[in-house]
């Protein structure tokens, strides 16, 4: 586990090369923009856990997002 997180609603999955307020802007050379995908996430607490893998060349990160009980 990770820690525990309280959202106010949806988030949103970004690049972690980007910072949060490139979302949405234009690249300056106008190629494009930050990737970004939507995350339905009910307000609330939750228990975040995380895990990130790597393999010469090759990673992959996954989080889990689970409704925290207690304090």
């Amino acid at each position: 586990m990770c820690g525990v997180r309280e959202t106010d609603g949806p988030a949103v999955l970004m690049d972690s090369a980007e910072a949060g307020g490139g979302l949405g802007v234009p690249y300056p050379d106008g190629k494009g923009r930050p990737d970004e995908a939507p995350v339905p996430v009910a307000a609330g607490r939750w228990r975040v856990r995380a895990f990130y893998k790597t393999d010469g060349c090759c990673s992959v990160g996954v989080v889990q997002l689970l409704p925290a009980t207690g304090p």
